[in-house]
């Protein structure tokens, strides 16, 4: 699902040509997409991050949200790189929110179109998938050396 304000836009475009897409028509929603049922992501444009007001209260709105994760993408640009350390200081670590940095609308498109179809971040494993896993015995070892047994 996606927000109103994204009909018409390239980043929409080329989401309805892998995915279908529903709007929604919510008057008030900070929410730009839906990926899965369990997944909210705010997507902060150059000019949503240069009205910084905006953009922290959309995200402070976004954390109210229950029931979902919640994910931001920040697009970083020369103009945005000054404001993403007190951003993510301020509301990714303390609001315990994923940020991602996209530089572009197709790189927001492809961490959409990944959210959606794995129903998870990108760099997560689905759990059980790894096929190196640790032997028992090394990682005994290194938790007892770290003081963490």
């Amino acid at each position: 699902m996606a927000n109103r304000r994204w009909a018409g836009t390239e980043l929409l475009r080329s989401l309805r040509s892998k995915l279908t897409v529903l709007y929604i028509e919510i008057s008030d929603c900070v929410v730009d997409f839906f990926p899965s049922g369990q997944t909210a992501v705010v997507y902060l444009t150059e000019s949503d991050i240069l009205t910084l007001n905006d953009a922290k209260r959309r995200v402070a709105k976004l954390r109210k949200s229950r029931g979902v994760s919640h994910r931001v993408l920040y697009e970083k640009t020369a103009m945005t790189q000054q404001y993403f350390l007190d951003f993510q200081k301020i509301k990714v670590v303390d609001c315990k929110m994923d940020i991602f940095l996209v530089n572009s609308n197709r790189e927001a498109g492809d961490y959409i179109l990944k959210m959606a179809i794995q129903d998870q971040t990108p760099f997560r494993a689905k759990p059980g998938t790894c096929k190196n896993a640790p032997d028992p015995a090394i990682l005994q070892a290194v938790m007892l050396l770290l003081g963490m047994v």
